[in-house]
């Protein structure tokens, strides 16, 4: 595949062709550990080209249906014929960035995540903007942004509060831009079936069911006394108790009022009360079906071969694509989805 490559200021600088398989994932998701790198082989032709420089990112477009990717190159780099480059996520250009100072910040969740783009873009422009914005928590909180690495903070303070994204490189007047894009739940439901089995449009590789279960939360806020502490009432699913036993914890949410406390911790259950079911999954080159692998998208699936827990056999139902990767050999995607699991 053809990746091009861009300087610091943003503009292309050259392109290369390297086999390669780029993945794309969904951040704040707590199926997802987001971003990841790939290598890529090239040949001593493009290794003596001084845009071949670790901090330059690049950019290529696998195929036609699918989206934009868009790396950083950056060590490890393997220094003999064939030259090997490790190509990192966009999302990498946040791991590069620790703030000079600790800084309080009051806002939505929104208001946080931007000031972090912000602080990272002030030590040297990285063309990282914030993106779209779509149904987020809007409950205010103080997160005290610290000095360590950008990145970290981003992910995990999205995790924390149900913030989903998803970068989104785009090319506007030739210059690479980089957009953060915000969510509660990202993606679009396709109404698409994917099923396996004679005649299916995708292979199942793998099937597990994952996730702590917590089907009781007591929500606590973050005030630094007990008297003075938030505390909500118990909050129970008991078709998830009866079925799977009680499982009881009491998780702490950054919040100012009993109201924004309560709506956390019924969150917090909604999420946990019953695992996940993760399918790892291929599928072929069927550009029909390729136009509709975005982050997030929802999709019916149909899956005859498993055996889950309960004696229940074979499963249908939502699931969620978090992760997807183009192998360019195979001409095919492979995926992870995701999917509720009801006791």
């Amino acid at each position: 595949m053809k990746f091009n490559v861009f300087g610091l200021d943003g503009y292309s600088l050259g392109d290369f062709t390297a086999m390669a398989a780029p993945t794309w994932t969904l951040g704040g998701n707590a199926a997802v550990t987001p971003g990841g790198s790939i290598t890529v082989s090239i040949p001593r032709s493009v290794a003596v080209k001084p845009w071949m420089q670790l901090g330059n990112l690049v950019a290529t477009r696998p195929h036609p249906d699918l989206e934009l990717w868009a790396g950083m190159i950056d060590t490890p780099w393997e220094a003999t014929l064939p030259v090997q480059a490790t190509l990192y996520s966009v999302e990498y250009l946040l791991n590069i960035r620790t703030p000079d100072s600790e800084s309080l910040t009051t806002g939505s969740s929104e208001v946080i995540l931007r000031k972090m783009v912000e602080l990272a873009n002030a030590q040297q422009e990285l063309f990282l903007r914030m993106g779209k914005v779509n149904n987020i928590n809007t409950v205010d909180r103080q997160e005290t942004i610290k000095q360590t690495k950008l990145w970290d903070q981003f992910q995990n303070f999205a995790k924390r509060t149900a913030t989903e994204f998803v970068t989104r490189p785009v090319i506007e007047g030739g210059r690479l831009m980089i957009y953060l894009d915000l969510a509660g739940s990202a993606g679009e439901d396709t109404n698409y079936l994917l099923y396996d089995g004679k005649g299916g449009n995708m292979t199942i590789n793998k099937a597990t069911v994952e996730g702590e279960i917590w089907n009781r939360v007591i929500g606590v806020g973050s005030q630094s006394t007990a008297a003075s502490r938030l505390q909500s009432p118990a909050q129970t699913d008991e078709t998830s108790a009866s079925k799977q036993r009680l499982r009881s914890k009491v998780q702490q949410f950054d919040v100012k009022t009993d109201a924004a406390l309560l709506e956390n911790t019924r969150a917090d259950l909604a999420v946990n009360k019953n695992p996940y079911i993760k399918l790892d999954v291929k599928i072929l080159n069927h550009s029909h079906v390729f136009r509709l692998l975005r982050r997030g998208n929802s999709f019916v699936t149909q899956a005859s071969e498993l055996y889950l827990p309960g004696g229940i056999r074979a499963w249908k139902g939502l699931t969620r694509l978090t992760t997807m990767t183009y192998l360019e050999a195979e001409r095919a995607v492979s995926m992870k989805l995701t999917g509720g699991y009801s006791a």
